[in-house]
This record gives C-alpha cells, sequence and structure tokens, in this order.
C-alpha cells in the first residue's frame, strides 16, 4: 500500500502566498522610532492616570496616590521609564508601550520646576 504525502499543496501553496506577501504593505516603522511626546504624554495622563493621581497642579484627577508633580520631581527619567515598564506596589497593572512611557516620561519633565 503506498502512503500518501502529507501535504501534497505546499509546494504550490507557497508559490502562491510568497508573491502575495510580497505585496503586502511593509511594515511601519516602530513608533519608538519618533521623538517621545510631551504633548502626547499629557493627553495619555489625563486618560489612564486620573483614576488615582492628580495629573497636573492645574488639572484633575484623585489624591489616591501621589500627584504627578510629586513624583516627577522624585524620580529621574530613567527611574520613571523603568516603573512604568513594570509597574508595582499600588498601582494597577497597565500595559504601555515603549512610545507610551516615552512620552509619559517627557510630560512628567515638564512638570518639574525650572530652574531659575
Amino acid at each position: 500500500m503506498k502512503r500518501a504525502r502529507p501535504f501534497p499543496l505546499t509546494v504550490p501553496f507557497l508559490s502562491v502566498l510568497l508573491p502575495a506577501a510580497l505585496l503586502l504593505p511593509a511594515p511601519s516603522a516602530d513608533a519608538a522610532d519618533r521623538p517621545a511626546d510631551a504633548r502626547i504624554g499629557g493627553e495619555l495622563a489625563q486618560a489612564r492616570c486620573t483614576d488615582c493621581h492628580v495629573v497636573a497642579a492645574t488639572g484633575g484627577g484623585t489624591d489616591q496616590a501621589p500627584p504627578l508633580p510629586a513624583v516627577a520631581v522624585a524620580r529621574s527619567d530613567g527611574e520613571l521609564a523603568a516603573f512604568l515598564a513594570r509597574p508595582h506596589g499600588a498601582m494597577p497593572p497597565i500595559s504601555l508601550t515603549r512610545q507610551e512611557i516615552a512620552d509619559l516620561v517627557a510630560y512628567l519633565g515638564t512638570l518639574r520646576p525650572r530652574a531659575p
């Protein structure tokens, strides 16, 4: 008895699939390729952080967690980025892209007092 070959359509299928894949648009550049944007970070903070934090001295939020201006002063950009990549403590789990983290850190930088 002759054994049937598994997946006899593999070669014809691949010969159609490969050219079709070449016609697809190239993936866009990683969002992390664009510079951090404090404006976008501020919008993100308003949307995602106000459930617990006062976002800015003039902005809304709650006092369940430290106000973001205080957080910005207490931590460096690197510390903020590391924390946002892996939140811990009483902070709820959030999922942020690298670009969102960079934008939030840029926004937090605007909340620090300026040196005279």
